[in-house]
């Protein structure tokens, strides 16, 4: 049975394990990647015949002489291609495998600048160099061995709510692969701080504050954001991973009453296309200012749009290109 190079693409993060598909993060936040290849049967066309045991191999098999002419042997270069979206930035940290054996930086050529074919970075190894230098062996070329290439990049400080594309792809000799994708998704929540006796006015200066909480109900102190609505009484809280929010007000506009309640916030769950969950937050006015004649606050309560957008988000095509 023969093996020719293979390309997957897999994403993830501390959060989440690497997967297919997609990972949620947070602007500013390291995110993981994974390429993996495989050690390819074609291998052996393109060593010297000194170098393939037995030297002189079947017509109809892999090795053979005469399917790679002389000048066409002892090399086989293996490429990845990787296209990050300008959102990702900063790709470091390359771990290069073939089976569990990490290559040295010597072994293979990163090339991350220059490229005519918009890739972020290409990592070049010589497959038949390393065969010769007992890296890969007869077992993985029969084997089909993994080939792996690791690393991070980080989700730009600036990224808004949405889904961030990135692939890659594999080109051998005479041979190249599907491009793989994966999303690196982020979310936003938009609130809107109105009028309970009119749901049309915003409400300027309402400050609020939002946060995380651990495993145990405390508040996570880095994860703390102070917030204060608009003129048009909107808040836009972007770059934000998944998971649950907490919203607190700790001032509400002059003359209106302030709440004391905790509003929890969940994303994704049911967040729309646009990856933006939308909150609506109303105050009633002090009795004396002409208000309702009550010290009753009102919560709009979370408004999420769940449309068929959110399909987006599970389902992912993988794209071919002309080999």
């Amino acid at each position: 049975k023969q093996s020719f190079p293979g390309l997957d693409k897999k994403v993830g993060d501390d959060d989440e394990a690497m997967n297919d598909d997609d990972v949620d993060a947070a602007a500013g936040q390291k995110v993981n990647f994974q390429l993996t290849s495989n050690v390819p049967t074609d291998l052996l066309n393109y060593l010297n015949p000194e170098d393939v045991t037995p030297p002189s191999i079947d017509g109809e098999e892999p090795g053979t002489a005469e399917k790679v002419e002389i000048e066409g042997r002892g090399e086989y270069v293996l490429t990845f291609h990787d296209k990050l979206n300008e959102k990702l930035t900063t790709p470091e940290n390359y771990v290069v495998k073939i089976g569990e054996t990490v290559l040295t930086a010597e072994q293979y050529i990163l090339t991350a600048t220059g490229l005519e074919d918009g890739c972020s970075f290409e990592i070049a190894l010589d497959l038949a160099a390393l065969y010769e230098a007992g890296v890969i062996t007869d077992a993985d070329i029969e084997n089909a061995t993994p080939i792996t290439v690791t690393y991070d990049a980080t989700l730009s400080a600036e990224a808004v709510a949405g889904e961030y594309e990135n692939e890659a792809w594999v080109t051998a000799p005479e041979w190249t692969t599907e491009k793989d994708i994966v999303y690196v998704n982020t979310y936003a929540i938009d609130i809107f701080k109105y009028d309970q006796a009119d749901p049309t006015k915003g409400l300027e200066g309402a400050e609020f504050e939002l946060y995380q909480k651990d495993t145990e109900g405390n508040v996570i102190e880095a994860s703390k954001k102070a917030l204060i609505s608009g003129a048009d009484g909107k808040i836009l809280v972007d770059g934000l991973d998944a998971g649950t929010y907490y919203l607190k007000e700790t001032k509400a506009p002059e003359g209106y009453v302030c709440s004391t309640a905790e509003l929890t916030i969940v994303i994704p769950d049911d967040a729309d296309e646009t990856f933006t969950v939308d909150v609506s937050f109303a105050n009633s006015q002090i009795p004396h200012t002409g208000g309702t004649g009550t010290l009753m606050f009102t919560i709009g309560g979370i408004v999420i749009i769940a449309t068929a957008g959110i399909l987006l988000l599970v389902s992912r095509k993988k794209k071919k290109t002309d080999a």
